[in-house]
């Protein structure tokens, strides 16, 4: 039913590509609560923001050797690489975790944060490569329902296996899932010839990969609204846990809330990706549902202004976070399909590598510095959410004037036209 209208050369791209991307959150599910719960451990929750200050730098390196790659090898040659990479470390930071070294622990929770961008970015560099914009309304919704499955699998190993097999050993099924999304994913890009036929590369670095922002108008305001939308989900986040935690002091009880809260999300994201995302992007245009969204934050950023309840912060961000990844990310995803390759491939990876993880760092860091100096409770929280939809709303209206202005766009996509 999604994939209706499917050639049969997309239908051929699509299944490895899709199952690749799938194993590749199930292997970060199998990282993520592990690395959380084995870095508290070795360290105290009190230095987790330490840690996720050093991401950012972390990332920054890591881009620069991807755009080396790439500069080198191609998208075909960097990914393949970049994850054989990821694997190696992960596994080399779990043998450490069986003997408990503090530094292989915390360069576990580090890398496990970060390698999941890194490869999950170049995924969606491929779709929006391999694919046309209007086969990508088809496709992204459930691309990303697929992804949300892949972590839900993922989860559901953790609570099953953790217990018998222990937490250490679960980072080591999450680096060699990898290598079968490896061969899914290659097989995707032999079936691409669109994408071999790309002329040589140029040899720039990095900070060359910075220039397109300035002859590509677009990519600075998909920037921006990547940086509001994240301080957003900052503040709804922060909101949530403050609330929870003064109106059910007792642990097992906020856990047991906290669970069902993220369940109920997953199940909200899987609706949202493969029934509201498909029918909105075969009904109108990306343009509109991204004017759309900051509206719908708006709405239940000032009932929470009002009304600071746990139920109305919850609300609030289950909606964001089940919007993010399915409406929001499939309708900014086909805004970078007209563009360049280096748009597609360069400046995508800092724009939402480091752009997701950098805007949710220094929100939590300015606010953090700010509460060493104040109190900061959820009545401000939740006006500092409003303040950050605004702040879209405003970006919204120059990123929609740019991406409907044929100016913002450099070379088109050669594996479209």
């Amino acid at each position: 039913m999604w994939l209706r209208g499917l050639s049969p050369e997309d239908f051929r791209r699509f299944i490895p590509s899709s199952l690749a991307s799938y194993l590749l959150f199930t292997s970060y599910e199998c990282l993520r609560s592990p690395s959380n719960v084995l870095f508290q451990s070795a360290f105290g929750p009190e230095n987790l923001p330490a840690a996720m200050t050093a991401l950012p730098i972390v990332l920054v390196g890591l881009i620069a050797l991807y755009n080396w790659l790439l500069s080198h090898y191609g998208p075909r040659g960097t990914l393949r690489r970049l994850t054989l990479l990821s694997s190696a470390l992960l596994l080399l930071c779990a043998v450490g975790t069986f003997r408990n070294s503090p530094l292989a622990i915390c360069m576990l929770f580090i890398w496990g944060q970060s390698y999941v961008v890194i490869l999950g970015e170049q995924y969606w560099s491929f779709y929006n490569s391999a694919f046309t914009p209007e086969t990508g309304k088809k496709t992204h919704g459930v691309l990303a329902g697929i992804m949300s499955l892949g972590s839900f699998t993922g989860g559901m190993m953790v609570s099953f296996l953790s217990p018998v097999i222990g937490a250490t050993w679960l980072p080591v099924i999450g680096a060699l899932l990898l290598i079968p999304g490896l061969v899914l994913i290659e097989r995707a890009y032999a079936r691409t010839p669109e994408l071999a036929k790309i002329p040589e590369i140029p040899k720039e670095d990095a900070q060359t990969s910075l220039q397109l922002f300035r002859t590509t108008p677009l990519l600075v305001f998909l920037a921006l609204v990547v940086l509001a939308t994240q301080m957003l989900s900052t503040t709804f986040g922060l909101a949530f846990q403050t609330l929870l935690h003064h109106s059910m002091p007792q642990i097992d009880v906020q856990a047991a809330y906290s669970g069902k809260f993220y369940a109920a999300v997953s199940v909200l994201s899987v609706f949202f990706q493969f029934i509201v995302t498909p029918i909105a992007l075969s009904w109108t245009s990306p343009q509109v549902i991204q004017g759309i969204l900051p509206f719908v934050h708006l709405g239940t950023a000032s009932v929470l202004f009002f009304h600071p309840t746990v139920m109305a912060a919850t609300i609030a961000f289950a909606i964001f976070k089940s919007l993010d990844y399915s409406l929001f990310r499939a309708s900014k995803e086909i805004l970078y399909m007209p563009l360049s390759f280096d748009a597609r491939y360069r400046a995508k990876e800092w724009i939402d590598v480091f752009g997701y993880r950098i805007g949710k760092g220094l929100t939590s860091g300015l606010l953090w510095a700010i509460q060493r100096l104040y109190w900061i409770g959820p009545p401000i929280y939740s006006g500092l959410s409003i303040g950050a939809v605004l702040l879209w709303i405003g970006l919204n209206r120059r990123l929609l004037n740019t991406s409907s202005s044929p100016k913002s766009y450099t070379t088109p996509n050669p594996a479209i036209y």
